[in-house]
């Protein structure tokens, strides 16, 4: 039976790959500015630490670039195996790094992360799809909700981090 932190680790692997399924930044910018607030590997060393540098911030521009271009129309679909390919990589990694702050297995938190990207990428784009033609809004009213979903759940993921993680 997993422990409390172990449990910590798939939960936040499982809810930041479906993040990164919507939107493919945010999750690195979500621990990064957690990090920065002390609510995620407080006093952790190297590489943990490194999420609480200054200079980690810079994950935040291609998050904030992303939201944006996200809706235009010529960005290219999710479910692209290109696009796809680097949702599951990070969440892959951001898997890792929430399963080692967590003390969880690293390879299982890697693959949860990687298959919730999968999964939350195909979710997002039928949502998207679905929506605009059973209403006929503009697919920017979609977007933004995505965007408020995928930041909300990222959000949540991260929002009440055990003691014992505050390395």
């Amino acid at each position: 039976m997993p422990t409390e932190t172990t449990t910590t680790g798939y939960a936040r692997a499982g809810i930041l790959g479906g993040v990164a399924g919507l939107r493919s930044q945010l999750p690195i910018a979500l621990l990064v500015v957690a990090a920065n607030r002390g609510a995620f590997a407080a006093g952790a060393p190297a590489p943990l630490g490194l999420l609480r540098s200054r200079g980690a911030l810079v994950a935040l521009i291609p998050a904030a670039v992303e939201l944006a271009v996200d809706k235009l129309p010529a960005t290219p679909p999710r479910t692209k195996p290109a696009s796809l390919v680097v949702r599951v990589a990070i969440s892959a990694f951001v898997g890792v790094v929430v399963g080692h702050a967590a003390r969880s297995p690293l390879v299982a938190c890697a693959l949860l992360g990687a298959a919730s990207a999968a999964a939350g990428s195909f979710a997002g784009a039928s949502y998207r799809r679905v929506a605009h033609d059973a209403t006929g809004y503009p697919d920017i009213v979609f977007a933004v909700a995505e965007d408020a979903a995928a930041i909300g759940l990222g959000m949540l993921a991260l929002r009440s981090v055990p003691s014992s993680l505050r390395r």
